[in-house]
C-alpha cells in the first residue's frame, strides 16, 4: 500500500511538471505556473525521502542559488505574484533574498530549510506569509514584515535565529505575537522572564498557564500562536492588534475575552473548542468572522455582534450548545453555511434589515429554535437552512425571497404555519418533508416550479391553495407522497394546467388522485386563510 501511495505521489508531481512553464533569467531557470493575475513559483516532491518523516522537494530554481538573490518581478511577460509552496525549499547556499514588489503572497514551506539564509526583504505588496514559510532557516536573523501583511501562518519563523535569540516568553517578530519560547522543561510550572507562566508535563512543553498580557504595539496574533494551551485562562489584547490568526487560541482554557475595536478579522478556528469561554463581544471593526471561529465553544452563552461585521463564515458557531439567542446586525450581508448547526439551546434568532442571504444548513438541527425573524430585503435561503428545527412552529418568509430551497424545512415536525411570499418562484425538493403538523398551505401565483417530494409525509396536510396556474413538477406523483389521503387542492377559476374539465373534482392521475376543488369566482381575489392543527 505504501509503495502504491509513493508511486501515486510521484505521478502527481510529474504531472505538475508536465504543465509547468519555465523562464531563464540571469543564469537561473525558474519553474512556474500561471495563476490569477500572473505567475506563481512552486516546487514539487522529488519522489525521495530525507528520512522517515521528511520528503525531499525539487525547488522552483536551478541551479540552486548561492549568496544573494533578487527574484525577478516578471517572467515571460507575466508578473510574479506568488512565491508558492516549496519554491526555494532547501536552498541552503542562499544567504540574502529580495522579493519583488509584484508578489502578494509567500506560500507554505516556501523557504524552509534554507539553512544559510540570513536576511529577507519582504515588500509592502505581500499580504500573507504561509505556515513554515521560513521554518528551519537557522541563520535567519533579520526580516522586515510590512504593515500590509494580514496573516502569518503557523511556525512561519520556527527554528530560526530570530526565534532562538528571542528572550524566553512570548515571541514577537516585527510586531506579531507568534508563540511562546521556553528553555527549562523540568518543573511542572515555570515563570519565564517576561512573567509568562508555562506548564510542562512529561518532560515537554504543554502550553501557557494563567492569563497572558500581550504587549502594547502588537499588530497581529499569528496562526496557532497560543493554540493548545489548555491551562491558559485569559488574554488581554491591546488596542493595537488588528488581526487574530487561524487557530490562534484553539483549545485554550480562556473563560472570557475582550476583542478590541481595532481588530478587523478573526481567523479560521481562532477559538475552536474553547469549552470554558462563556461570552464574546465582536466589535464593529471586525469585517469577517472566519470559518469555524467559535466552533464547539460549548460553554458559550452570550454572543454580541456589533453593526459593522459584514460576514459570518461557515460553521462559525457550530455546536455552541449553550447559546440561547442571537441578533445578527444588518451589516452582515451573508450568513455562511452551517453557522449555527447543532446549537441546541438556541431559541430565538433575529436578523436585522440588511441581511441578504442565509447559507446552506445555517440553522440545521437547532432543536430548541422557536422564533426566527427574517428581515425585509432577504433574497436567498440556502438548502436545508432550517432542517430538523423541530421546535419551530411559525415562519414568515419576507417578500424578496425568490425560492424556498431543497430541504429548507425538512423534518420541522412542529411547524404549523408558513407563508411563502409573492416573490417566490420555486419550492425546492423535499422542502417541507416530514412537517407532520402542517395542515394548510397557500402557494402564490408566482410559483412556477415545485421540487419532487416537496410535501412528502406531511400527514396532517388537508388543504393546499394554489393562487395561479399549475406549477411544473418533475415527478408529479411524488408531490403528495405519503401525505394525508384527505388532502384537497384548491385552485382559482381561470387558472391553467389543472384539469381539462373545470367541473371535475378529481385531481389528474399524476397528482396522486387526490381531490381538486375549483373555488367560485368571488374567492378569486381572496388569499385563503392558513389553518393549523389544534387551532
Amino acid at each position: 500500500m505504501k509503495k502504491h501511495c509513493t508511486l501515486m505521489t510521484m505521478l502527481i508531481g510529474s504531472a505538475w511538471l508536465l504543465f509547468a512553464e519555465t523562464a531563464t533569467i540571469d543564469g537561473y531557470t525558474y519553474t512556474y505556473r500561471l495563476v490569477d493575475g500572473g505567475v506563481e513559483l512552486y516546487g514539487v516532491w522529488s519522489g525521495r525521502f530525507r528520512n522517515q518523516h521528511t520528503h525531499v522537494y525539487t525547488p522552483a530554481i536551478t541551479p540552486l542559488p548561492k549568496g544573494k538573490l533578487s527574484i525577478p518581478a516578471v517572467m515571460n511577460g507575466h508578473p510574479v505574484v506568488s512565491i508558492g509552496e516549496y519554491a526555494f525549499w532547501d536552498c541552503s547556499g542562499l544567504t540574502h533574498v529580495t522579493i519583488p514588489k509584484s508578489v502578494r503572497s509567500i506560500g507554505m514551506w516556501a523557504f524552509e530549510y534554507c539553512t544559510g539564509l540570513e536576511q529577507v526583504t519582504i515588500p509592502s505588496s505581500v499580504t500573507s506569509i504561509g505556515s513554515y514559510a521560513f521554518c528551519n532557516c537557522k541563520e535567519l536573523k533579520r526580516v522586515t514584515i510590512p504593515p500590509s501583511v494580514t496573516t502569518i501562518g503557523f511556525a512561519a519563523f520556527g527554528n530560526t535565529a530570530i526565534w532562538d535569540n528571542h528572550p524566553d516568553g512570548i515571541v514577537y517578530i516585527e510586531g506579531w505575537a507568534v508563540g511562546c519560547k521556553y528553555i527549562n522543561m523540568i518543573a511542572d510550572e515555570l515563570i519565564l522572564k517576561d512573567g509568562t507562566r508555562v506548564v510542562c508535563k512529561n518532560g515537554g512543553f504543554w502550553g501557557i498557564s494563567g492569563q497572558v498580557v500581550l504587549r502594547n504595539g502588537t499588530r497581529g496574533i499569528a496562526d496557532g500562536a497560543f493554540g493548545g494551551s489548555a491551562d491558559m485562562t485569559g488574554v488581554i489584547i491591546p488596542k493595537s492588534v488588528k488581526f487574530i490568526g487561524n487557530y490562534a487560541f484553539t483549545r485554550t482554557g480562556i473563560t472570557g475575552i475582550t476583542i478590541p475595536k481595532g481588530v478587523t478579522s478573526i481567523g479560521e478556528c481562532a477559538f475552536w473548542d474553547c469549552a470554558s469561554l462563556t461570552n464574546i463581544t465582536i466589535p464593529a471593526s471586525v469585517m469577517s468572522i472566519g470559518k469555524n471561529a467559535f466552533w464547539a465553544c460549548k460553554g458559550l452563552t452570550e454572543v454580541t455582534i456589533a453593526k459593522g461585521v459584514a460576514f459570518i463564515g461557515e460553521a462559525a458557531f457550530q455546536d455552541c450548545e449553550s447559546l440561547t439567542s442571537i441578533t445578527i446586525p444588518g451589516s452582515v450581508i451573508e450568513i455562511g453555511e452551517r453557522v449555527f448547526v447543532g446549537c441546541n439551546s438556541l431559541t430565538n434568532v433575529v436578523m436585522l434589515r440588511g441581511v441578504k442571504s442565509i447559507g446552506k444548513q445555517a440553522f440545521q438541527g437547532c432543536k430548541g429554535l422557536r422564533n426566527i425573524t427574517m428581515p425585509p430585503g432577504l433574497t436567498s435561503i440556502g438548502e436545508g437552512a432550517f432542517e430538523d428545527c423541530v421546535s419551530l412552529t411559525r415562519v414568515v418568509i419576507p417578500e424578496g425571497v425568490k425560492s424556498i430551497g431543497d430541504f429548507v424545512f425538512e423534518g420541522c415536525t412542529g411547524l404549523k404555519a408558513v407563508t411563502p411570499p409573492k416573490s417566490c418562484t420555486s419550492i425546492g425538493r423535499q422542502a417541507f418533508q416530514g412537517c407532520v403538523h402542517l395542515t394548510s398551505l397557500t402557494i402564490p401565483s408566482s410559483v412556477t416550479n415545485i421540487g419532487d417530494f416537496a410535501f412528502f409525509y406531511c400527514t396532517s396536510l388537508r388543504e393546499v391553495h394554489f393562487q395561479g396556474n399549475a406549477p411544473n413538477v418533475e415527478t408529479p406523483a411524488s408531490l403528495y407522497y405519503e401525505a394525508s389521503r384527505d388532502l384537497t387542492t384548491y385552485v382559482l377559476p381561470g387558472s391553467k394546467g389543472w384539469d381539462g374539465n373545470p367541473d371535475s373534482t378529481a385531481l389528474p392521475e399524476q397528482w396522486c388522485e387526490r381531490k381538486i376543488a375549483h373555488l367560485p369566482a368571488n374567492q378569486a381575489k381572496t388569499r385563503p386563510a392558513i389553518t393549523t392543527q389544534g387551532e
